[in-house]
């Protein structure tokens, strides 16, 4: 008889983890769609954040912090408060744009990264998305 393996308390919580930015990552939408954000600008601007992969240029350390300083909610959050106090409509669309592109990457799993590898993140360790690059299973 097989034993299925238990989650620990911590896949737990990055299921928790996961699922809130899935919710985000929705309400942002609604928010952007309700904002009457452009959608081809939306298109454009989508992938910016991950200009701070080209830091990995550099080695993993410079590489980890240019993705973080991306990808951490603080600068877009601050330029949303901002473009909202202002107001500045271009400042709320374009932080509206990357809290959406924070929230896709971590509802897929990808996290803030680590200094000691690329796959490690605060999101747990990945080596690939779960469904893609796997062997299907053998009928034995």
């Amino acid at each position: 008889m097989a034993f299925k393996k238990r989650a620990s308390w911590i896949d737990h919580f990055v299921a928790w983890l996961r699922l809130e930015n899935a919710l985000l990552f929705c309400a942002e939408l609604c928010f952007y769609h309700t904002w009457s954000g452009d959608w081809w600008l939306f298109a454009k601007l989508f992938l910016l954040p991950d200009l701070g992969l080209l830091g990995y240029v550099w080695g993993p350390r410079v590489g980890a912090a240019c993705y973080n300083v991306t990808h951490t909610l603080t600068l877009p959050l601050g330029l949303l408060f901002v473009g909202l106090m202002m107001p500045h409509h271009t400042a709320v669309t374009v932080s509206l744009i990357w809290i959406i592109h924070i929230a896709f990457d971590r509802m897929l799993g990808l996290g803030l990264k680590s200094r000691k590898g690329f796959t490690i993140t605060h999101l747990g360790t990945f080596k690939s998305f779960k469904g893609f690059n796997q062997k299907p299973p053998s009928n034995a």
